[in-house]
């Protein structure tokens, strides 16, 4: 996932630079001021009217790159696509527990599919950031309360075409349980990242959290699954480059991407993109609750 834009991917709304724009919201109005609202996720794909929404913002500085210095918290204010203020007074602590990085999960219930605009203040300036809420059936991604797709996922014993199963250096041991076996007999945690591809140093450290929470997580079997099928593929063809089977058949068009499945399969909750080692903590509690 690009921060502060999307930048496709074969499909895929894959890691870019940070203040790459290529396809924000043509809504959003850009605020003059030496501090942004830089959207981390792509709401259009991800948001759903009537369900709960997590929206990762960052600050960042005028040209959208993200600041080392960002306030421990904000307080957000939502509009729709007329002006009228639709949620106010929702503050938002920073987090960036075990990342380089930090940023705001802005949390709410939308009640209408629509263009939307997040505000707020950053040392006294205002900034805005625009998103879209959509309707249930446009959304491709297995959401909440939905089954994740029994897929099978490369191993280390049945690499099943993917090459490399890891591209973290050195390889992940999130690698050993075939997620189709494992699916509907004990809760799961699943992510799909791509730490050798990713240019935002995002995919890379919310793998490394991943991987660290297993210890504390025992009654949760944790499956990470690459994006591409080939490496030498990607270094050859770049954005053409052949998808993982997993990330076909769940349809993701952005990455990084957290399921957590519950014990009958169906998807408990997903952190779109970004998550700190506090943050995934707390979702892994709800799982085992």
């Amino acid at each position: 996932m690009a921060l502060g834009g999307l930048v496709a991917v074969g499909g895929l709304a894959a890691c870019g630079d940070d203040g790459d724009d290529e396809t924000a919201d043509p809504t959003s109005e850009p605020t003059e001021s030496e501090r942004v609202l830089v959207l981390m996720a792509d709401s259009a794909s991800s948001l759903v009217v009537g369900e709960p929404a997590r929206l990762p913002l960052g600050v960042g500085d005028s040209d959208g790159a993200l600041i080392d210095d960002a306030p421990d918290t904000l307080t957000f204010s939502i509009e729709d696509a007329d002006g009228n203020v639709v949620e106010t007074g929702i503050e938002v602590g920073k987090r960036d527990a075990g990342l380089p990085r930090s940023y705001y999960p802005l949390a709410f219930t939308p009640a209408a599919a629509g263009s939307y605009i997040a505000r707020t203040e950053v040392d006294g300036e205002p900034v805005d950031a625009a998103f879209t809420i959509s309707d249930p059936g446009s959304i491709v991604i297995p959401r909440p309360g939905q089954p994740l797709p029994p897929t099978p996922t490369p191993t280390v014993a049945d690499a099943r075409g993917v090459d490399p199963i890891c591209t973290q250096d050195p390889p992940c041991p999130l690698h050993e349980v075939d997620l189709e076996t494992a699916l509907g007999t004990e809760p799961l945690a699943v992510l799909v990242s791509t730490p050798a591809f990713c240019q935002t140093a995002i995919c890379g450290p919310v793998l490394d959290i991943f991987v660290a929470a297993q210890a504390d997580t025992p009654d949760v079997t944790f499956v990470h699954v690459e994006v591409f099928s080939s490496a030498e593929e990607v270094e050859a063809e770049g954005p053409d480059a052949t998808l993982a089977p997993a990330v076909t058949a769940w349809k993701l068009p952005y990455e990084p991407c957290l399921f957590l499945v519950a014990a009958d399969g169906t998807v408990a909750e997903r952190l779109d993109v970004i998550y700190d080692t506090d943050e995934l903590a707390e979702a892994l509690a709800r799982l085992t609750a």
